[in-house]
């Protein structure tokens, strides 16, 4: 009589064990510098892992896939799926390898763009500048204190524009009209934006129509 071999199907049940449990002891799948396109691929992501490839690069998911839907003669969705997620992920990766490529060839293209849109553009810069202000109040205060300090006349503008109550941390939009305009007059860029220290002294004039 032979005695039966267990041989096979422990390794048969070992290597179950392996598949199934090999991914969480041995490799993680949570952010996007997991994805590798074999065991860890977009779909593997959460919605909120698959978001971080848009705000990455200080885009919103629901904004990219509208305009997608809407570059493509659809309606945006009111709601999205995990397979828009995935979607909307894998078009900001494409959009930030494009703008790493587009820098390396040419390092002041994306300055060129900036002006261009500003110039063609002002209420997309007035949108972006804005929320570049509600992501980091620190920069509206920084604006103040500059206004206070060499502008106080566009302050007072300014100031006047506010509802009761109300602070310019609640109202980036008007502050970032000012911005708009002097970057406008001045052919700067978003880069720019810090580097305005002083200049706020002269321009009254230029600005008694904001």
């Amino acid at each position: 009589m032979t005695t039966p071999s267990f041989h096979t199907p422990l390794l048969l049940l070992l290597l179950t064990i392996f598949v199934i449990t090999g991914k969480t002891q041995g490799e993680s799948c949570e952010a996007l510098t997991d994805v590798n396109g074999e065991t860890c691929t977009l779909n593997d992501l959460t919605d909120e892992a698959l978001m971080t490839a848009c705000t990455n690069i200080n885009l919103e998911m629901d904004a990219v896939l509208a305009a997608e839907a809407e570059e493509s003669g659809l309606e945006p969705k009111e709601t999205y799926t995990h397979e828009d997620y995935v979607k909307g992920a894998a078009l900001c990766l494409q959009i930030e390898e494009d703008l790493a490529r587009m820098l390396e060839e040419d390092p002041d293209a994306l300055l060129k763009m900036e002006r261009e849109m500003m110039q063609n553009n002002p209420e997309v810069m007035l949108s972006t500048i804005t929320e570049v202000f509600q992501s980091d109040p620190k920069l509206i205060d920084d604006l103040i204190e500059e206004l206070k300090r060499d502008g106080e006349e566009i302050y007072e503008q300014l100031l006047n524009e506010l509802g009761e109550g109300e602070t310019f941390h609640d109202r980036p939009e008007l502050v970032a009209g000012l911005v708009v305009h002097m970057l406008i007059q001045q052919g700067a860029g978003l880069h720019d934006l810090m580097d305005m220290s002083g200049e706020f002294d002269g321009d009254e004039e230029g600005d008694e129509e904001l």
